[in-house]
Order: C-alpha cells, then sequence, then structure tokens
C-alpha cells in the first residue's frame, strides 16, 4: 500500500520536478552566455583589438567560442575540441560546449557570428541576440543592443521570475 501511495506520489511530481531542472539549465547556461558577452566586450576595449564570438552546431552539441581577431581571414569553429576551434589568424579566448543531452540549445538570431567593433565596441551585428532554450521548457532571449546593453527576456513567458520579451 506504501509502495503505491508512493509510486502515485512520484507520477505527479516528476513532471514538475523536470520542469524546473529543465529551466535551470536554461537560466545557467544563459548566464554564462552573458558572463562572456560582458567578458568579450571587455576585453575587446582593453587589447583595443576586435573580439569575435563564432556560435555553432552539429548533432552532439550546440556552442560558441570567444576569438581575438588577428587577421581578416581567421575562422573558428566551436564544435571542435577547446584549445582547437581556431585558425592561425584568430586566437581563441574560451569555448562553451552545451550537450544536446542537457536538453538545452543555443540559436543565434542573427547569423553565426558578432563582432565587437573598434572604438565604441559596438556589436555587429547591431541587435545581436541569441535564444537559449529546453526541448522540455524554458526559453531566454539574451540581447545586445547597439550601445553593449545586454538583456534578457523570456519570448514564450515560460521563465517565473524574468520579463516577457516585447
Amino acid at each position: 500500500m506504501a509502495l503505491a501511495i508512493l509510486g502515485v506520489l512520484l507520477g505527479v511530481a516528476w513532471p514538475n520536478l523536470a520542469d524546473m531542472l529543465a529551466r535551470y539549465r536554461v537560466e545557467a547556461v544563459a548566464a554564462e552566455l552573458r558572463a562572456n558577452l560582458a567578458y568579450a566586450r571587455s576585453e575587446a576595449g582593453l587589447r583595443s583589438t576586435e573580439l569575435q564570438l563564432w556560435f555553432g552546431r552539429d548533432v552532439d552539441q550546440s556552442c560558441y567560442t570567444v576569438a581575438m581577431s588577428v587577421g581578416p581571414l581567421g575562422n573558428c569553429d566551436c564544435t571542435r575540441p577547446a584549445a582547437a576551434a581556431c585558425n592561425f589568424q584568430q586566437t581563441e579566448s574560451k569555448t562553451v560546449q552545451v550537450d544536446r543531452h542537457t536538453g538545452v540549445e543555443l540559436k543565434p538570431q542573427a547569423g553565426d557570428k558578432m563582432t565587437f567593433l573598434l572604438p565604441q565596441l559596438t556589436p555587429n551585428p547591431a541587435n545581436f541576440a541569441v535564444l537559449v532554450q529546453s526541448k522540455r521548457v524554458g526559453k531566454l532571449l539574451i540581447a545586445m543592443n547597439p550601445l553593449g546593453r545586454i538583456s534578457m527576456c523570456t519570448p514564450d513567458h515560460s521563465m517565473p521570475g524574468v520579463s516577457p520579451c516585447q
């Protein structure tokens, strides 16, 4: 009898627990992305060089690399291992890979590359945004306006305590 009651309680609680974990994973990935955007912008200013974020995905992951440009022909592929993501014209600062098994995915909204342009450190594209979403529940949109201000909102009202997107 006790096992039957426990089974019913777990059956009711499991979906809520799984949703909560999915939202926490989205929040964690979004917080790391926000921190890395701020880091990249500050590094670009300190080093007086263009810094770029290169986004990518494959069947196993979605990812991004923060890299300093040392030439016009460089590129980075974040699906390669960290420290091997960039070619000879890019200096890799950091690579973040989000495994698909976590259920979280990064989706850039305007191309797979963003550059901080000197001397104002403005992002290019001007209204850069990345959607961080879970397969189960939870979406956060991390955006950077033309002045470099980072904001976060929820496009589908799935994240309690976060402002809805306009």
